[in-house]
């Protein structure tokens, strides 16, 4: 990202993200940012179940919003813009103090779905960008992948990783559950605890 490019940030609570989520997958589910987004979410929950820590999920814009802005306002305005991250995560209250850049990518695992398989695919892809410490990567697994995940992260400390933090987050029995898991690879090796966010599909059905 061009340093000296300045831009803003529009937050957003938990609760704003599920319901823009649950209403308007009929009109956005196919979406590049609103499947980012959903991926943020799970995320953001499981990381502050871990740390005991309320967050909010922003989007990067190049104006500063002098009004009250939605989430909907954002996609209909395509007021986000690309940047070498998606989506932006703060704790609430301290989001001048404490930014997380997200850049979050998607990996289906259908040409070699093993672990040597995802760090080629995170080096190809993901990995020929200028370093920033300040991005987190965050790799959302499409389907049940058996991944040894601490050779995983042996393999990224062995050569030059662009990005402060990479995480991993998928569903733990692909389309049989709502169990979430998310582990972090790098610097080191460290799972949270499975996260049931079996409340988001009560909220799209409820919404149907």
């Amino acid at each position: 990202m061009d340093s000296l490019q300045k831009f803003y940030v529009l937050f957003f609570d938990i609760q704003a993200i599920t319901r823009f989520l649950a209403d308007f997958r009929h009109r956005y589910g196919k979406h590049t940012k609103y499947v980012e987004l959903e991926i943020a979410l799970r995320f953001v929950l499981n990381l502050s179940k871990h740390r005991r820590t309320v967050y909010r999920i922003g989007f990067p814009t190049l104006s500063e919003s002098k009004g009250r802005v939605t989430p909907v306002d954002i996609f209909k305005q395509k007021m986000a813009f690309d940047e070498d991250f998606d989506i932006v995560i703060a704790p609430k209250g301290k989001e001048q103090q404490v930014r997380h850049n997200l850049q979050i990518v998607r990996f289906t695992g259908e040409i070699d779905a093993t672990t040597q398989g995802l760090f080629n695919f995170l080096r190809k892809k993901k990995f020929n960008v200028p370093k920033d410490e300040n991005i987190l990567l965050l790799v959302w697994l499409e389907k049940g992948l058996k991944l040894n995940y601490n050779e995983l992260g042996q393999k990224l400390e062995e050569i030059n990783v662009p990005y402060g933090q990479i995480f991993l987050v998928g569903e733990t029995k692909r389309d049989e559950s709502e169990i979430f898991f998310c582990l972090k690879v790098f610097p080191e090796v460290m799972r949270f605890k499975d996260l049931d966010l079996s409340f988001l599909k009560s909220v799209k059905e409820a919404k149907a």
